[in-house]
């Protein structure tokens, strides 16, 4: 069982957080707590999660988190900081359209501004677009009222992946490639499948699903295979996309993955930031960074916070897909040229992005 405490410990000594914030809300038998770790390019920005765990995953979680968004939106905009936020609670007890749900975050919507705006938050896992816009009736520090971002991450996603296996095999066709994706049913995992069997039509697909109901939704695509979870790392594909939730690369799974090239959608996919991106990399398996492919997301609630209209444009999504392809096929190059693991690489350009700025300020 991992040590949550012993993370919280070490990373609140390593890294220079703002602040970590927790308001118990006992009107609902939930703890809110708020992450902001570093607000150098603008307020510290992220979603918002919700489920039932210890007190010190939870903190572990969202600080690990916060972090994250830091240097994802170095990667994409240098508009915002990074920060994250989680209720600690169990959501079944609230469902949804339910006069208890809404009342929950019309609370952790006055938390929110009881922070002045140094803290924005967005929908998150459990949290959706109904729940932003209740935390919208009570502040203006939040983003995603506008729908599920989800489907311009899975561009970004394949569209990296792809432009990524030219390196592997550049005579690779996307309809002959087999696919895996770890959380399947989820925003992501089921955008995914819509567009790469949209796109390349039909594919070969083998998923993972930990919901039952999910994996019931998902097995209407005639592509899809499904898994046991425990398995979906030894699946033999070409590409696996890593959309569940945080440390599915650790020391085992590192050493079974048989895909020749892994996308890790969700954030923090790494038990260790340092050992698993070079375990992959001794064993000739191309890893993408992070907070560069994952960044779909964060660039369209930017969007929507600047004023862009609610209906993204189809022209809009190319452009943020190709801009951010670019950049993947930057770290690439570099990493190609260290030898080191792309992930490895833009944590590297990001610390020193972050470190130049703040010098500088």
């Amino acid at each position: 069982m991992h040590d949550y405490a012993a993370t919280f410990d070490q990373w609140m000594t390593c890294e220079p957080y703002e602040g970590v914030y927790v308001r118990p809300l006992p009107l609902h038998g939930v703890v809110l707590i708020v992450a902001i770790h570093d607000r150098t390019f603008g307020p510290a920005l992220g979603g918002i999660r919700f489920w039932l765990c210890s007190l010190y995953e939870a903190l572990t979680v969202v600080v690990l988190l916060a972090r994250d968004m830091t240097y994802k939106a170095i990667f994409h905009g240098r508009m915002t900081g990074g920060g994250k936020a989680f209720i600690l609670g169990d959501p079944s007890r609230f469902p949804a359209g339910s006069p208890e749900r809404r009342d929950l975050f019309h609370d952790v919507g006055r938390v929110i501004e009881e922070l002045g705006g140094a803290y924005i938050g967005a929908e998150d896992v459990n949290v959706g677009t109904e729940d932003v816009r209740w935390i919208a009736e009570q502040t203006k520090h939040v983003v995603g009222t506008h729908g599920d971002p989800s489907d311009l991450t899975a561009q970004i996603a394949i569209e990296c992946a792809m432009g990524a296996m030219q390196r592997i095999n550049d005579r690779a066709r996307p309809s002959d490639l087999t696919i895996a994706i770890q959380g399947i049913g989820g925003h992501v995992g089921t955008q995914i499948v819509r567009q790469w069997t949209d796109k390349y039509f039909g594919g070969r697909i083998v998923g993972s699903e930990v919901h039952a109901v999910r994996r019931t939704a998902i097995q209407t695509y005639s592509a899809v295979r499904i898994v046991p979870p425990e398995e979906i790392f030894d699946a033999d594909v070409d590409i696996l996309f890593l959309a569940a939730l945080h440390w599915s690369l650790n020391d085992d799974t590192c050493q079974r993955i048989k895909a020749k090239l892994v996308v890790p959608v969700a954030n923090i996919p790494f038990e260790d930031e340092e050992r698993h991106p070079a375990m992959l990399h001794e064993r000739g398996i191309l890893c993408l960074s992070p907070p560069v492919v994952n960044g779909g997301g964060l660039r369209k609630v930017l969007a929507e916070r600047n004023g862009s209209p609610p209906k993204y444009r189809l022209e809009w999504m190319n452009a943020q897909a190709s801009d951010t392809v670019a950049l993947s096929r930057d770290i690439l190059d570099e990493a190609a040229a260290s030898n080191l693991p792309p992930p490895t690489v833009a944590l590297r350009r990001g610390k020193e992005i972050l470190a130049a700025a703040k010098a500088s300020s």
